[in-house]
């Protein structure tokens, strides 16, 4: 018999013992195992200036509750390993083939990414050009402090730390909150990127570890919301007012994106919306198409355009922003 109680697992064996067949009792052994949380962990960026204060590094956790057709990362979106197949670095050498439900298959002499699911044996795996990549390993809380420890050195003079992104960290609430809580023991301060689209009580779990949120905040009307992303943008803002209530620093970022919310009436009304809850530093994302190569390599299409948003574009907008009383930024 085996249970769990206050996150250990109760493993429990009994023995029947007897007496003269009358008296009849058990004897129990509990041996108490604990419980390891695992996180699914695509990416570490180390020296990143781009996610929050400082210098960072930088936890993609994969998952995401979205579908954003923008997404610069794409690997991030399913919470399951997966692999990614960049052509131009095949050399054919076919070693790819002779893994059991691996990746490829060869079709009238060419060889053809058929799935980007993991089924095979990830240890057997091998691609000496790193065509084929795995994105999407599980790590321990203490593997992740141990790696972001590493550049503990630089965090304190420029007001760095660790930065968990996504994907949606917010959805591996238990693994974020413990690693967090292992890094700010030792001083290391705490960000999370999120778009907010998780249940209030996997925010509930980390917001006491937490020391900045970075939020998406994509749009103010919700059908077009749902219509591009597949969420339910009731819950994003209940997440914003739950952190905004919590006095945790929060700074909210705005993708501005082709066809979605690039037109004056829907960036004035997401900036006054920031100005309505008290928000009071945002960040204008200009959209860049950093996601359509690494689509192509998941085997996805990309039909967003493939140009660069001209930057100075949202000068008008961050100007806006300080007539509302936000400090604006163009970029992160």
């Amino acid at each position: 018999m085996q249970f769990h109680h206050n996150g250990l697992l109760f493993v429990v064996n009994e023995t029947l013992i007897t007496f003269d067949r009358k008296l009849v009792y058990f004897r129990w052994k509990v041996y108490i195992h604990t419980v390891m949380t695992t996180g699914l962990v695509f990416d570490i960026q180390r020296f990143s200036i781009h996610d929050g204060e400082g210098l960072r590094t930088v936890v993609f956790l994969k998952g995401c509750p979205l579908f954003c057709p923008w997404c610069a990362n794409p690997e991030g979106m399913l919470r399951k390993p997966e692999f990614l197949y960049q052509k131009s670095r095949c050399i054919g050498c076919r070693d790819c083939l002779s893994i059991e439900n691996g990746p490829m298959s060869e079709v009238s002499g060419e060889l053809v990414f058929s799935s980007r699911e993991v089924l095979c044996d990830e240890r057997a795996f091998f691609c000496p050009t790193k065509a084929l990549n795995i994105k999407g390993h599980f790590y321990s809380p203490s593997e992740i402090a141990a790696v972001v420890r590493k550049d503990a050195v630089f965090y304190g003079p420029s007001g760095g730390g660790v930065t968990f992104s996504g994907g949606e960290p917010l959805l591996q609430a238990d693994f974020l909150a413990e690693t967090a809580q292992i890094l700010r023991n030792e001083g290391i301060r705490c960000a999370v990127e999120s778009c907010l689209h998780v249940q209030q009580t996997n925010l509930e779990t980390v917001l006491p570890v937490i020391d900045e949120f970075l939020c998406d905040l994509k749009h103010t009307d919700p059908e077009i919301f749902r219509r591009y992303t597949g969420g339910d943008l009731s819950l994003v803002e209940s997440n914003f007012l739950k952190i905004l209530k919590s006095k945790v620093p929060l700074r909210a970022r705005i993708p501005v994106i082709y066809g979605f919310n690039n037109d004056d009436k829907s960036l004035k009304s997401i900036i006054r919306r920031a100005a309505e809850w008290g928000i009071t530093r945002i960040d204008l994302l200009p959209y860049h198409s950093l996601g359509a190569s690494k689509s192509t390599m998941l085997g996805r299409e990309y039909n967003l355009p493939l140009t660069m948003m001209n930057p100075e574009i949202l000068i008008p907008y961050r100007e806006y922003a300080e007539e509302q009383g936000i400090t604006a930024s163009i970029g992160g």
